[in-house]
């Protein structure tokens, strides 16, 4: 009897570590396909906002486990969202712009120039605070019924609310930039893909929690 219920419980565990590697399996490959379909609809220019957001709603089907054509999702999104995706991407790309050529303007200053110390420091947390609504911003760009203000009133929130997951993820970026300067093909497979699945993933957990805080009360 003994020796059942120990097949029993390793049959259990066996099929709980195989459950775990093909879902482990599945984000990898769903990640990699997707960020490759990014990177090259973007060679086109025109479908980037467009598939942009085709990565997070990818990604959020992933998340919730929904079997979905990976290839045909993406396309038809962006085949769907061709010129509306502009108008929401566009703000995210004048002030990404901005930002660059800000930083390339600071970098070539002379280093004796005593406030060259200051705006770097104040370019780095801008840029921090631009990547956490743009990614907040398009993990929420799916629900079509709040406008671009909302969207990013809820990024602001989100992120000053909850500083562990913010923290969490500024470590997890930090590491994926640290680990392509080692392994470029990390670049190819998962520069976008990967983000979005962080904020994505941390978009829904801290919806969830909010929205059952607010139940309680």
């Amino acid at each position: 009897m003994e020796m059942r219920e120990e097949m029993d419980n390793r049959e259990t565990q066996n099929g709980k570590r195989q459950s775990v590697v093909v879902t482990f399996t599945e984000y990898v490959s769903g990640l990699a396909q997707l960020n490759v379909l990014w990177l090259l609809s973007s060679l086109l220019i025109l479908p980037l906002f467009a598939a942009t957001e085709a990565v997070f709603y990818c990604v959020t089907l992933l998340i919730k486990k929904q079997p979905f054509p990976i290839w045909k999702t993406f396309k038809d999104y962006v085949k769907a969202n061709l010129w509306s995706s502009i108008g929401r991407g566009a703000p995210f790309f004048i002030l990404g712009l901005v930002m660059l050529v800000d930083a390339i303007v600071v970098s070539v200053m002379p280093r004796t120039n005593t406030i060259r110390p200051f705006l770097m420091g104040a370019l780095i947390v801008l840029s921090i605070v631009f990547i956490f609504l743009f990614f907040y911003h398009h993990a929420g760009v799916i629900d079509r019924k709040k406008s671009l203000k909302e969207r990013l009133l809820t990024a602001i929130v989100y992120t000053g609310r909850y500083p562990l997951y913010s923290l969490g993820l500024v470590a997890v970026l930090l590491s994926q930039v640290l680990l392509s300067l080692y392994f470029v093909p990390l670049l190819f497979f998962f520069s976008l893909s990967f983000p979005a699945f962080c904020f994505t993933l941390v978009y829904q957990r801290v919806g969830e929690r909010i929205k059952n805080l607010d139940q309680l009360t």
